[in-house]
């Protein structure tokens, strides 16, 4: 059952915006709370992976942000044949899995 089925595009859209919103605000948590109902409803688009990461990444779970973006990457992979070019969406996510790195490392 795919996230179309369960949930319709104008209510995505809501949820999308609220979860914007609660990100903006610093409720890294409620807007996980949101962006699991899209997950498990099987939303597995770029957009709702790379921000569950990043809402996990900014909330301190490094573990489960670095899970996060190996899903995201195995979905969704940022890097190209032939592109030379890096964009900021790429380096951002880049950053929080080195990030991610060190601060698992430094935990152990």
């Amino acid at each position: 059952m795919r996230a179309s089925d369960l949930i319709d595009r104008r209510r995505r859209s809501y949820i999308c915006l609220h979860v914007f919103v609660l990100m903006q605000h610093g409720y890294h948590a409620k807007a996980l709370i949101w962006l699991d109902v899209l997950y498990r409803s099987g939303d597995r688009s770029e957009h709702v992976l790379f921000t569950r990461a990043s809402a996990l990444f900014l909330d301190g779970r490094f573990a489960e942000a670095s899970t996060a973006l190996q899903e995201a990457d195995r979905l969704h992979p940022i890097e190209r044949f032939g592109e030379s070019r890096v964009d900021e969406r790429q380096k951002l996510r880049q950053y929080m899995r080195a990030r991610c790195i060190f601060e698992m490392k430094a935990t152990a």
